[in-house]
């Protein structure tokens, strides 16, 4: 068995991104649907997002704080760059915030029952120049 330097730890340490639990997902997604309720858009993750933004592929790891602002830049959209896409059902689209590099690949899907657009949020990634067939919306 090889031992490794409490300098090696550090550093393996410093590349693993932090596990984000439930409740600061949950959290997340109250914070998103309060900010974006009055633009009838209603906040949902996959369960593979959750598991995205802890990846250390991410570099620098991704953190609530990022995705709070996004929502902020969205909401003084007053959401429209989103809901102008929106013109059927399941509409799949990139949300980018540029400043970040951080890119969302997004299901548009419009409900009924509520009257609401839900943006369903995928996954999530820090890439720069990402490339994608879908429509993207920037901010």
């Amino acid at each position: 068995m090889s031992t490794i330097s409490f300098k090696e730890f550090l550093l393996l340490q410093e590349k693993i991104c932090p596990l984000i639990s439930d409740q600061q997902l949950k959290d997340l997604e109250t914070f998103g649907d309060r900010l974006l309720a009055k633009f009838d858009i209603d906040i949902e993750f996959s369960k593979h997002f959750k598991e995205r933004m802890s990846d250390s592929r991410n570099d620098p790891c991704i953190v609530i704080n990022e995705i709070q602002k996004l929502f902020k830049k969205i909401q003084k959209d007053k959401g429209k760059k989103v809901s102008s896409i929106f013109k059927q059902t399941d509409i799949e689209a990139i949300l980018k915030d540029v400043e970040k590099e951080l890119n969302i690949p997004v299901v548009l899907r419009y409900d009924k029952k509520n009257d609401e657009l839900d943006l369903v949020l995928k996954t999530i990634m820090r890439k720069k120049n990402f490339q994608s067939p879908n429509q993207s919306i920037s901010y």
